[in-house]
């Protein structure tokens, strides 16, 4: 009997580890693209008054922004800088990794095509449609956010305890 009780306490924390670690994920791919906002308007800010070479600007994002987007800036910064870096969408491929969340990184790749390639005009309108994506999804993602994370976090505890009952 000792042994189930173990096994039922065992399964419910799991799930519920599941389901709160679910919701943890969500908050954190929001702040991400609060923090991409930051450094949109950072660089939009950069490149049209101070023409700021882009190897130059991700070193100083990178600074600025000490979350996964300020590191993803970071590397590509590093990479920008090598003899020869190639396109610079393939740099941002490159720079970002498992820790950037999927819109985040979405956003960057689109910016990715722009930066560098066009006029000062060309690069800003880049630059403003990606703030625009970046609002867009932060909208998205605010629009009943607080009850789906309780959602998540029900349904990992409640799916946890079918789950004890079933195998009890």
């Amino acid at each position: 009997m000792m042994i189930r009780l173990l096994g039922v306490f065992c399964i419910l924390g799991a799930c519920g580890y599941c389901g709160f670690s679910f919701a943890a994920s969500v908050r954190q791919q929001e702040l991400a693209l609060r923090e991409l906002q930051m450094v949109l308007e950072l660089m939009q800010c950069e490149i049209r008054y101070r023409i700021t070479p882009l190897p130059a600007l991700c070193a100083s994002l990178a600074q600025n922004a000490p979350g996964v987007v300020g590191q993803a800036m970071g590397r590509l910064g590093k990479l920008l800088e090598q003899e020869n870096p190639g396109e610079i969408s393939d740099c941002m491929n490159r720079a970002l990794n498992d820790s950037v969340p999927k819109d985040c990184a979405e956003v960057m790749r689109t910016l990715s095509y722009s930066l560098g390639k066009f006029d000062l005009e060309g690069q800003l309108q880049g630059l403003e449609a990606a703030k625009a994506d970046c609002q867009r999804r932060l909208q998205n993602m605010e629009q009943g956010k607080e009850s789906r994370l309780r959602s998540y976090r029900a349904l990992g505890l409640c799916g946890g305890a079918a789950l004890a009952i079933l195998l009890l």
